[in-house]
């Protein structure tokens, strides 16, 4: 009989993206978490046919990208709102919203009632805002693979945001390249589990003696930087990055997973269409842009690369 496949041998070979729980023809795969919450598959022996289809479709592992960036903008959501309540500029709402409105099904991550970071689909704009924001923690892919490749087999346009090796994680299960599909991913610091975020919003909770019903990672009423906001018995507390432990040691890069340590996507080569992230620096790389009118750089402004040619229709539309 066939043994049972060894999906890493080290942590720091994977990277939780769950494409071989999404592959799997018996479901015989489910993320687990680590002593610090980070998650990891695990097999069910008992489930396992010995297909070998998890090892196979592990792009962490194996995938080698040879996108490079053919085109670099920096640009400001002309949506006043959406830039409001996005992390930076509002591009990736923007390009959402366009998706929406032609039909397409967007996936995104979003917060769970109990401070969870899930991937999940939307297909109307008043759900959009649940996908806007900085989410600093480990989203859990779950099934959302497999759904989008559900609706690109039947023409459907789908937009799938997530970071560059959950990315190259849905590229490879899908075994193929799709015209109506568009990825975008990030400019990644690296990933902190899930359990330490609630850790944390639990400690505020404690100081303030209450439940938090509202969590914003980056609060653009405080302006264009790492300064959240927490609403608890419905008072808004400021939560400053100096005086925040966690986005402390976010910055500092002291908890992430062990595979963010060894990114094979922090370079030029990138899985998804659209990369996005804050342009910080352009008042040093470009400050003929700035002071003009054309946008108020205090409400954040993003970089744009584009690493495929496929997208330049949709951003021009």
């Amino acid at each position: 009989m066939e043994t049972i496949p060894v999906l890493f041998t080290k942590k720091e070979d994977c990277c939780g993206c769950g494409a071989c729980l999404n592959v799997c023809p018996r479901q015989a795969i489910a993320m687990k978490e680590d002593e610090y919450g980070y998650l990891y598959p695990e097999i069910d022996e008992e489930k396992c046919v010995r297909c070998g289809q998890c090892k196979k479709v592990c792009a962490f592992q194996k995938r080698e990208e040879t996108n490079v960036p053919l085109d670099c903008y920096a640009a400001v959501n002309a949506n006043v709102e959406q830039v409001s309540k996005s992390a930076s500029a509002g591009i990736f709402a923007a390009i959402a919203e366009k998706v929406i409105c032609d039909g397409g099904i967007v996936y995104g991550v979003a917060f769970t009632r109990n401070w969870g970071v899930h991937h999940v689909a939307i297909d109307n704009l008043e759900d959009l805002a649940k996908l806007q924001g900085s989410k600093y923690a480990h989203s859990n892919i779950e099934r959302t693979y497999s759904e989008a490749k559900n609706e690109l087999q039947t023409g459907r346009r789908v937009l799938f945001s997530g970071t560059p090796c959950q990315i190259a994680g849905l590229r490879e299960f899908l075994g193929k390249e799709y015209e109506n599909l568009v990825t975008v991913d990030i400019v990644c610091h690296g990933v902190p589990s899930v359990r330490m975020l609630q850790d944390y919003l639990k400690t505020i909770e404690d100081k303030h003696r209450g439940k938090i019903t509202e969590f914003i990672f980056r609060d653009k009423s405080i302006g264009w930087g790492k300064n959240g906001s927490a609403v608890i018995n419905g008072k808004k507390i400021k939560i400053w990055q100096s005086a925040s432990s966690y986005l402390y040691y976010f910055t500092k890069g002291w908890l992430y997973r062990e595979n963010c340590y060894r990114c094979p996507y922090a370079c030029e080569h990138r899985p998804a269409d659209i990369t996005l992230g804050d342009y910080w620096g352009i008042e040093k790389q470009h400050p003929e842009l700035l002071g003009k009118g054309r946008w108020d750089e205090s409400k954040g402004i993003s970089c744009v690369i584009i690493n495929t040619k496929k997208v330049n229709h949709l951003l021009r539309t």
